[in-house]
């Protein structure tokens, strides 16, 4: 069994007035366990999407990329903040 195509996970609304408007999860983008720090705001459903969403991508047999954020950067560490009006993912 494959993973999704990742143009099919749902994109959520990032806007945003200040920091506190936001949130960020950890979406799962392949089999690797590989990871991708995303900004949203705080009322969307993230965390059940990303549930449903890693339940249909089974582990597979490979090291996992490191975790992006938002701004390109990789890191272990992550924060959001609202910047330009859309919540924003950034490496601490």
């Amino acid at each position: 069994m494959k993973c999704p195509d990742a143009s099919t996970f749902p994109v959520f609304s990032k806007t945003c007035s200040v920091d506190a408007d936001c949130a960020f999860g950890l979406h799962q983008i392949d089999c690797c366990g590989s990871l991708l720090a995303v900004g949203f705001e705080r009322t969307q459903p993230f965390e059940a999407t990303e549930k449903a969403w890693a339940s249909t991508c089974p582990a597979c047999e490979c090291a996992g990329k490191p975790t992006y954020a938002d701004d390109g950067k990789t890191g272990a560490s992550f924060g959001v903040r609202c910047a330009s009006g859309a919540c924003s993912t950034f490496v601490k």
